[in-house]
């Protein structure tokens, strides 16, 4: 299962064959090439305020220049344990 915060964008990968808003189109097609190599995955909405370390760790790894996979130990205090 992947989650996403964006229902406009879970809205276009699971219901769209035309991914009518151009914009996230390029993004839409790179989720569904990921999504046809691993069929058993899903993408299915959730509500930002239950995804809070993911929106602060894309947001640190956006501000900071971090790609690709992250080493927990790398990871800020503040993402760690921002839901406790």
């Amino acid at each position: 299962m992947v989650e996403s915060d964006s229902l406009t964008l879970g809205n276009e990968v699971n219901n769209s064959p035309d991914h009518t808003i151009w914009i996230i189109a390029e993004q839409v097609e790179a989720i569904e090439d990921l999504l046809k190599r691993f069929p058993d995955w899903q993408i299915r909405w959730i509500p930002r305020k239950a995804n809070r370390m993911a929106h602060l760790l894309a947001k640190w790894a956006a501000s900071s220049g971090e790609e690709g996979v992250i080493p927990l130990d790398t990871t800020p205090v503040f993402v760690k344990f921002c839901d406790l």
